[in-house]
């Protein structure tokens, strides 16, 4: 997945640049906790799509920043992790969202990068000032990893084997997302508290979150993020930052 970050868009040679658009919150924001991360996310999410259909049409937004392919269905198997996350971050590995993130592996064209830096953010009603920043902990480089928000598995978890948390998480990195299989993966149970883990709208609305599980993970060598991982890794859940 990582080598096809740069590629030009096969029908319009359009170059696609890997690098994310980040923001930060402005100074007289009240930071929301990380429990509101899969909000925050959604939030965003709709605000692209409402920029993306003015910008495009809405019939014609594209799949990167939609997460959809033709007749409007979610995107499936090799192509389904290409397409627009929504990253949350925390300056200082806190409890508190401070930094946003939205990335896509795939990369964005200039007039999708443009969409993008368009955003604004509402959230519970109100507008959250953002401003353009140039760094987020998930895109250091790091052999130890650890989970900032909760990891929720894909399939039910069994106690071992490739449906277990650690097979998982395994699978999901190698198979679908084109990285190392690491040395070692640590998982802990995690009690929720507060944090949003179903969706408010859209795919899995609804639907009882599996068990939120806390993450370390390390590779052989020093690798760069970001990595999300999990179900609603589009979302900000199962995000990762630098453990050392």
């Amino acid at each position: 997945m990582r080598a096809l970050c740069s590629a030009a868009t096969p029908s319009t040679g359009a170059f696609r640049d890997p690098a994310p658009v980040l923001w930060r919150l402005a100074a007289a924001a009240a930071a929301p906790p990380l429990g509101e991360a899969l909000r925050i996310a959604e939030s965003i999410h709709v605000a692209v799509l409402a920029l993306a259909g003015r910008r495009f049409g809405a019939d014609a937004i594209p799949p990167v920043l939609s997460g959809r392919g033709e007749g409007g269905a979610p995107l499936r198997g090799p192509k389904q992790h290409l397409h627009k996350h929504v990253l949350v971050g925390s300056s200082d590995g806190g409890s508190r969202i401070e930094l946003i993130a939205v990335w896509a592996p795939l990369g964005l064209t200039a007039e999708e990068r443009e969409v993008v830096s368009r955003l604004h953010l509402r959230h519970r009603g109100g507008h959250i000032p953002l401003e353009r920043t140039e760094r987020h902990p998930a895109f250091a480089r790091a052999r130890s990893w650890r989970t900032l928000t909760p990891y929720l598995p894909f399939n039910h978890v069994k106690p071992r084997g490739r449906s277990s948390v650690e097979g998982q998480v395994r699978r999901e990195l190698v198979e679908f997302r084109g990285l190392p299989n690491p040395e070692s993966v640590r998982c802990a149970s995690r009690i929720a508290g507060g944090a949003h883990l179903q969706r408010s709208r859209g795919r899995g609305r609804g639907e009882p979150p599996p068990r939120p599980h806390d993450l370390r993970i390390t590779f052989a060598e020093p690798l760069r993020g970001p990595i999300a991982l999990g179900r609603h890794a589009h979302f900000s859940l199962g995000v990762l930052v630098p453990a050392e």
